[in-house]
């Protein structure tokens, strides 16, 4: 965002006076509903408090009447209280605990209810005494406990300030208007004081009963969405993280567990983490042994191959066994020792992975070598891994297809078998043909994988294949990619959005320039990803501003189109009827438009500055999407800031109706023959079917032949679409 950024304007900071300090306070206890509750229920417990106090003293005086036995009640009764008090906490947390904030800041006042309608019914010095007593122990122990702990959900500064403002101020003040009430007490019966603390306690009881939860969760939920836990980008963990996260690998919850094997996997650069990792290779829950094998896998090291080894020699679970086997493989640098390391009476993978790699080292392709003896060791792996390749064990045919995939080799008849293998009908087999193509350096192979793409049967296998295609491999793509359909340039795009080197890079900037608008949309959203992970180093802003200026030119052509619509109509736009219905799918033109154009200015600014654009655009809020429309004019490239302000600024179609009549790029025959200008370049197939349906006698006259008549009663087209509503003129 700073790169298209106006200069900052320098200011100079404003000290703020005790008076704005405190103005602000009060705004944010006033606006933040738990503050305010919270701060109900701390107003109400300190006068309650006061009150009881008066109540002792004043039984007191009457039952003790000299100065001298009140004075040593006193430091017998606090004394008591307060040893009480430091005892409460052993009890409190799993009063906390069990019970939750809520409830137990409802405990003091519920106590103090309790007791002063037994100080109403029986008034006595006794009464008096456990009242105080058992307020001023569950008040310290329970109820400051709970009001504190919910605090936490706060943000440090405010839950500070909050605190500073309601202990140094407002409490404060409330004290002093209840001692000046407290003035007048002496002449008013012990009873009308126990009825008003009982009626405070239950003013009190019924706000956290009925407000403090409801505060509390909305805040909770508030707090959760803005420290979202990411865990692409897990900082540095310390010594003691990664102890504490080894020791969560053996709690016996499994959700703490994986939780932690995540973490530890996306720290896998640090030494330390990737020692947990290879101890948690033999861990027994296939799931943790999966983390495990595949973080250490991504970016193999020597040290590991013990681990790996570890993992095949015990393991049963085949796609832990691939990952194993992949990754001693690329730690041991060589098949010899991998298949040596691997076993003594190695598996089918094992024995495929070393026939795919003997026909890789020695087979020249000769004719003598398709699937038949000859004098070099590849003759016999060929037969051998034929027939795995033609199993009538499925496990086995899939260990050879990946085993041919993973050595990469293609001679021998080894591409023959894998792109036999996409007609199995076991989907293990049929997934792992896909995935072996994508590794194989031929175009027989490369072709094969995106015609895979263009199939809805196949695409989801095709797009696994090619998102783990190697980047080199990547680079003979472009030519290929163009003689896709639409449906497979998209899936392509999604595939490669998980690459990692510049060829699957370069591939995504040659879709974002297809003139498809959803293959455009679909490069975009994939560039957005990389950028996200780091992949992508270099965005194609040229590209990418002119796609955007494309979107733009279909937004306000769209808009003119209805600005037609509304001129022929009496300048309104219908709300009910066939023209209605047009003017739906044309504004769901605009909305596509819109989404798209999202997608691509996320590349070019802040992705979080065009989220909170997009965000407010569809609520619709004036207010909040002029503010962030001028955030985002500065963001914006200069070529491209009143387009993109005329698109999203929501106003009436009066207002932009003038600058878009003076506009050479579009279409004027809009505003005077709308039909005409859909019918045209402009248009597509359902808004011209669309078109049919709205302007039937236009259409019967003017364009008999473009639109089949049986489309005009087209049940599709008849029914109301979900877009269609009013626009505001």
């Amino acid at each position: 965002m700073a790169q298209y950024d106006i200069a900052p304007i320098r200011q100079t900071a404003v000290k703020p006076t005790l008076l704005t300090s405190l103005a602000a306070g009060l705004h944010q206890m006033a606006t933040v509903p738990l503050l305010r509750t919270l701060a109900v229920l701390a107003v109400v417990s300190l006068l309650t408090e006061q009150l009881l106090d008066f109540v002792l003293f004043a039984t007191a005086q009457q039952e003790l009447r000299t100065p001298e036995h009140i004075a040593a009640f006193m430091g017998v009764f606090f004394g008591v209280t307060g040893a009480l008090t430091m005892l409460a906490p052993l009890v409190a947390g799993k009063v906390l605990a069990k019970l939750g904030s809520a409830t137990t800041a409802q405990i003091p006042l519920g106590t103090a209810l309790v007791l002063a309608l037994a100080l109403v019914v029986h008034p006595s010095f006794a009464a008096a005494v456990l009242s105080r007593g058992a307020f001023r122990v569950t008040e310290s122990a329970l109820g400051s406990a709970a009001r504190g702990q919910m605090q936490t959900a706060l943000p440090g500064t405010a839950r500070s300030q909050s605190n500073a403002l309601l202990k140094g101020v407002i409490a404060p003040a409330f004290y002093a208007v209840g001692g000046l009430g407290l003035k007048f007490a002496p002449t008013i019966d012990l009873r009308w004081l126990a009825i008003a603390v009982a009626v405070l306690a239950a003013i009190g009881f019924g706000v956290a009963g009925a407000l403090l939860r409801r505060a509390y969760a909305s805040l909770v939920r508030n707090s959760i969405d803005d420290r979202r836990l990411d865990l692409n980008e897990v900082y540095r963990l310390d010594d003691e993280t990664l102890r504490a996260l080894a020791d969560e690998l053996y709690c016996g919850d499994r959700n703490r567990e994986l939780l932690a094997a995540e973490i530890l996997a996306q720290c896998r650069d640090n030494p330390k983490a990737r020692l947990v990792l290879r101890n948690a290779c033999a861990l027994p829950d296939r799931q943790l042994q999966r983390f495990a094998v595949a973080a250490l896998t991504n970016g193999c090291q020597h040290e590991d191959a013990q681990a790996f080894a570890g993992v095949l020699a015990t393991s049963t679970d085949a796609d832990v066994r691939k990952s194993a086997l992949r990754g001693l493989l690329h730690s041991s640098g060589s098949w010899q020792a991998t298949v040596a390391t691997a076993a003594d009476q190695p598996p089918s993978d094992v024995t495929a992975l070393a026939c795919a790699a003997q026909i890789a080292d020695h087979c020249d392709n000769a004719g003598a070598c398709q699937g038949q003896l000859c004098d070099r060791p590849c003759g016999a792996a060929a037969v051998a891994l034929q027939q795995m390749a033609t199993s009538p064990n499925a496990l086995v045919r899939e260990n050879a297809l990946w085993a041919i995939g993973e050595i990469g080799v293609h001679r021998g008849g080894a591409l023959h078998w894998v792109l036999g293998g996409r007609s199995d009908r076991e989907r293990p087999v049929f997934t792992a043909s896909y995935a072996a193509l994508g590794r194989i350096a031929h175009p027989d192979a490369q072709q094969a994988l995106l015609a895979g793409l263009a199939d809805p049967r196949t695409a989801a296998a095709a797009m696994e294949g090619l998102a783990a295609m190697p980047d080199a491999l990547c680079a003979h793509l472009l030519p290929l990619l163009d003689q896709l359909a639409a449906g497979g340039q998209i899936a392509a795009a999604v595939a490669l959005g998980s690459g990692t080197g510049p060829h699957s890079a370069a591939a995504l900037t040659h879709l974002l320039r297809r003139p498809q608008r959803a293959v455009r949309y679909r490069a975009a959203k994939a560039i957005a990803a990389r950028q996200c992970f780091d992949t992508m180093r270099e965005i194609p802003n040229s590209a990418v501003t002119l796609v955007v200026h494309d979107e733009i030119c279909s937004a306000l052509q769209a808009t003119l189109v209805l600005a037609g619509v509304a001129h022929r109509n009496g300048n309104r736009i219908p709300h009910t009827g066939a023209v209605a219905f047009f003017c739906g799918e044309v504004q769901a033109r605009i909305a596509l438009c819109h989404r798209r154009m999202f997608a691509l200015l996320a590349l070019l600014v802040d992705s979080k500055l065009v989220d909170l654009t997009q965000y407010h655009v569809r609520r619709n809020d004036s207010k909040s999407v002029a503010a962030s429309l001028e955030l985002l004019e500065h963001a914006l490239p200069a070529p491209l800031r009143g387009d993109v302000l005329l698109v999203l600024d929501g106003q009436s179609l009066r207002e932009p109706y003038r600058t878009l009549r003076e506009r050479p790029d579009l279409d004027q025959t809009a505003t005077t023959d709308p039909l005409a200008c859909v019918m045209g370049p402009t248009g597509d197939g359902w808004l011209r079917t669309c078109a049919a349906y709205a302007f039937k006698d236009d259409m019967a006259r003017r364009y008999p032949h473009p639109i089949c008549p049986g489309q005009l009663q087209n049940p599709v087209v008849a029914a109301r679409s979900l877009f269609a509503g009013g626009v505001t003129v």
